[in-house]
C-alpha cells in the first residue's frame, strides 16, 4: 500500500518537498517557504541576460570568479532553492558547491524578473544594505520585519551599498539642470513605506576615490 505525500501548507515548503514533486518539466523556486513556478523567459528577458553575460564575462574572468546561469539551484536562508538568471562567486566566498547546487549567498546575482515586478509594486526604491564599514559605523538605514527601510531610531542600521532598483517617480518633478537632495526624497519615501531594503553580506568595497580604486586594482 503506497501512502500519498501530503501537500505542504503555504509557507512551509522545503527542498525535500520540492524533490518529492513529480517531474512535470517545470522549474520551481522556494522563497520564504512559498512554492513559485518559474515561467519561460520572454524574448526581451532572454536578450537582456545574453547582453549582460557578454558584458560581464571579462570582469568575471579578471576577478577569477565562477559564474553560472539558470537552471542552477542556490540555497541560503529564505531561499531553498532559488534559480537566478545569472550568478557569480568570487574567490573567498564562504559558500560551498554541492551536488544539488550552491549552498550560500553568491557574490553577484541577476534575476531579470525582479525589475518588472518592482515596477508594478508601487514602490519608489529597493536598496541593498551592507554591514557598516569602519569609516561609516553608524550606517544609513535599517530594515524592519516586513522588509521596509527604516530611519534612525528604528533598530540596527546598515550602510547603503549604492545598489538599488529605483522608480522614476522618486525623482519626479526635478527640473533638468537643477539640483535636489536625494536623501530628502528617500526619507519621505521611507516614511510613506514606499522604500524597501535587504541585507547583502557578500563581498563589497567602497570606491570613492582614485586611490581606493588603485588599491583594489593592485589586489591583496
Amino acid at each position: 500500500m503506497a501512502l500519498q505525500r501530503q501537500r505542504p501548507e503555504p509557507g512551509s515548503w522545503t527542498y525535500d518537498d520540492l524533490e518529492a514533486l513529480p517531474d512535470d518539466g517545470r522549474r520551481y523556486e522556494i522563497v520564504e517557504g512559498e512554492l513559485w513556478e518559474m515561467t519561460a523567459p520572454t524574448w526581451e528577458h532572454a536578450v537582456a541576460i545574453r547582453n549582460l553575460i557578454t558584458l560581464l564575462i571579462p570582469a568575471f574572468a579578471a576577478a577569477r570568479a565562477s559564474w553560472f546561469t539558470a537552471p542552477f539551484a542556490v540555497f541560503f536562508p529564505g531561499a531553498d532553492p532559488v534559480q537566478p538568471d545569472l550568478l557569480a562567486m568570487f574567490p573567498g566566498n564562504p559558500g560551498r558547491r554541492a551536488r544539488r547546487g550552491f549552498e550560500g549567498a553568491p557574490d553577484f546575482v541577476v534575476d531579470a524578473a525582479r525589475a518588472p515586478a518592482f515596477a508594478a509594486s508601487g514602490l519608489l526604491a529597493h536598496r541593498w544594505l551592507v554591514p557598516n564599514p569602519p569609516f561609516h559605523p553608524r550606517g544609513d538605514f535599517g530594515i524592519d520585519a516586513d522588509g521596509f527601510a527604516t530611519l534612525e531610531g528604528d533598530g540596527p542600521r546598515r550602510t547603503y551599498a549604492n545598489l538599488a532598483l529605483v522608480h522614476r517617480d522618486l525623482v519626479h518633478g526635478i527640473a533638468p539642470g537643477t539640483r535636489a537632495k536625494l536623501v530628502d526624497r528617500l526619507v519621505a519615501g521611507i516614511r510613506e513605506r514606499r522604500i524597501t531594503a535587504e541585507a547583502y553580506d557578500g563581498q563589497w568595497e567602497n570606491v570613492g576615490t582614485p586611490a581606493q580604486l588603485a588599491a583594489l586594482d593592485r589586489g591583496p
